[in-house]
Order: structure tokens, then C-alpha cells, then sequence
């Protein structure tokens, strides 16, 4: 069988207003997609569109923290706003 093998990305970040969110990227030889994901915390957070807020102790959080935990092939990088932004633009251009 031909093609690529599908893409799976996960991004973990902290905005500047200490909210915790979750970048998902998906992509295979018919479609890609993105995805936000946010953990309610004390402080309210803000959610835009198709954005999910969800409770720390919600099985799908637990579910994505665990692939921080024991998958040595994903790491925790800091990136500044605008390289973010940069990122995000991009991968809506490849999409369109």
C-alpha cells in the first residue's frame, strides 16, 4: 500500500493567562484536522468555536496528560505567541 502514513501531532502550552490547552493536529492522505482542547482551572478560560473546556479530572484530559507521561517521543517545548501564531497559519494554509 502507497501513500504516507498519517500524521498525529500533540501540543501541550500554557497561555499567558496560566490556562492549560492541548493543540491536537491530524493528518492523512484524505483530510486533516485541528483541535483545542482547555482545562478548566480557578481562573475563567476562554474557549472560541469548536474549542472543548473540560475538567482536569475529565476522562479525555487524563487521557491526553498520559501521553505526556510515559511516551518518551513527545516533549515539552516553550515557543513564543508569534511562533505559535506562525505555526497555526500554516498549517490552515496547508489545510485550504
Amino acid at each position: 500500500m502507497g501513500g504516507l502514513d498519517p500524521l498525529e501531532i500533540w501540543i501541550k502550552f500554557k497561555t499567558t493567562a496560566n490556562e492549560i490547552g492541548y493543540f491536537h493536529f491530524g493528518a492523512d492522505l484524505n483530510n486533516n484536522f485541528t483541535k483545542y482542547f482547555f482545562v478548566k482551572g480557578q481562573e475563567p478560560v476562554s474557549v472560541y468555536g469548536d474549542d472543548l473546556l473540560l475538567s482536569k479530572n475529565n476522562y479525555l484530559i487524563r487521557k491526553i496528560e498520559k501521553k505526556f507521561k510515559k511516551k518518551p517521543s513527545y516533549k515539552n517545548v516553550t515557543i513564543s505567541e508569534e511562533e505559535f501564531e506562525d505555526l497555526e497559519k500554516e498549517i490552515r494554509e496547508q489545510k485550504n
